[in-house]
């Protein structure tokens, strides 16, 4: 699982939504925890 700061995920989503999009998961970090996972939508 990937991981980027909100601060890189506002900066680059557009790389971040790519890797989700393409079935890599990416974990949010904010203040140093975890606060949310990113995944791509099962269909």
């Amino acid at each position: 699982m990937k991981q980027a700061t909100f601060s890189e995920l506002r900066n680059h989503a557009k790389q971040y939504f790519d890797l989700v999009e393409a079935g890599e998961p990416v974990r949010i970090i904010r203040n140093g925890r975890p606060i949310a996972d990113i995944g791509a939508v099962n269909k």
